[in-house]
């Protein structure tokens, strides 16, 4: 749930691997696929059947851009 906004998050490393791969993975999917607002809802809930972590939407997102600015 999202009542977390604005709590930093100690994401592990498999969780972030698992952020990525979902979004690599629609990619391949769909290369018409946007990084959109409903995105996210999803790609938490994936993440959260395949780790232990339990992260929101909002963390997802914040998450992503995050590590795009780290490495742009």
């Amino acid at each position: 749930d999202d009542n977390q906004v604005g709590k930093r998050s100690d994401w592990k490393i498999s969780a972030t691997r698992k952020l990525l791969t979902i979004l690599v993975d629609k990619k391949k999917e769909n290369s018409d696929f946007v990084l959109s607002k409903k995105v996210w809802p999803e790609v938490a809930d994936h993440i959260k059947q395949a780790t232990f972590y339990r992260p929101s939407a909002t963390q997802c997102r914040e998450k992503f851009y995050s590590l795009k600015r780290s490495f742009l």
